[in-house]
């Protein structure tokens, strides 16, 4: 990892995303895995030997391609088909990493035992995988209809509830389970989701997905950032470049032949197989 990104820009964050008013430090991939293993409080001086330290990578698009084949990913047909209107609607350039980065759309999650995320929803109402690569990671997963019971985003934690303080969370139906290394987790639009570190070094690989079923939603929220978004941003300010690429989008997702890429690609899988 850090012989080929060494020097990519992360978040970083010494005292975990256990809770939503959480703020990083920005850093190198070098720098945060460095204080990983030997933490001289180079990001916060009140608190040099963090336990519980994450790191949230951004990754560009020029990086996603290599980052996949270093770690050996192959990644199904049904969760590759952003690759074509990233390129139709930001190309190659500085757009696109602009996009990558604003809307944190493909990462890499990297913590140590007992790091997580507080519970929530995604802003942009998009569906997601995450996949682990190394160690595990436990996951408290909710779907939208059980938004009555589970609070506000970060007020509960849900591994542990207290029952008495939130006793509406008794109510609530959702799903505890543990990803290995290996394995992946999807969850749709709207669902709450958070999420714990169960090994001393876990790495796991996330991307956002627009589908047939997200894509009304997601150009909607997406609308509202570019008009509203100098006054009322909720995932970035108005760039009139990264506007204008999203309006192409939109007609894109509206257009998609959803099923028939994923097929094409299956299709494709199978003949390379056949080849070999």
């Amino acid at each position: 990892m850090v012989e080929h990104f060494g020097d990519a820009r992360v978040d970083y964050y010494p005292h975990n995303m256990k809770v939503s008013s959480v703020k990083p430090f920005f850093s190198t991939v070098k720098n945060a895995l460095d204080q990983f293993s030997n933490p001289t409080g180079l990001f916060d001086k009140v608190d040099a030997s963090a336990p519980t330290a994450y790191i949230q990578w951004n990754v560009e698009n020029s990086d996603w391609d290599k980052l996949v084949d270093k770690l050996e990913m192959k990644l199904p047909a049904n969760f590759r088909t952003d690759d074509s209107w990233i390129e139709k609607c930001f190309g190659e350039d500085a757009l696109s990493a602009k996009f990558h980065h604003r809307t944190h759309w493909r990462m890499v999650l990297i913590g140590q035992k007992g790091a997580g995320m507080f519970n929530h929803k995604d802003t942009l109402q998009s569906s997601s995988f995450q996949a682990q690569v190394l160690g595990r990671k436990r996951w408290h997963i909710c779907d939208d209809s059980q938004t009555p019971y589970v609070y506000e985003a970060g007020k509960v934690n849900t591994f542990q509830p207290d029952y008495e303080a939130f006793p509406e969370m008794k109510k609530a139906v959702c799903y505890d389970v543990v990803v290995e290394a290996g394995e992946m987790i999807f969850y749709p639009k709207n669902y709450w989701h958070q999420t714990i570190n169960m090994d001393d070094i876990t790495l796991a690989v996330s991307g956002t997905l627009v589908t047939e079923e997200n894509r009304e939603a997601i150009s909607k929220e997406f609308a509202y950032e570019c008009r509203e978004g100098k006054a009322k941003s909720r995932i970035f300010n108005y760039e009139e470049d990264l506007c204008t690429g999203l309006e192409e989008c939109y007609e894109e997702w509206r257009v998609k032949d959803w099923e028939g890429d994923v097929r094409r690609d299956v299709e494709e899988e199978r003949m390379v197989g056949k080849e070999l």
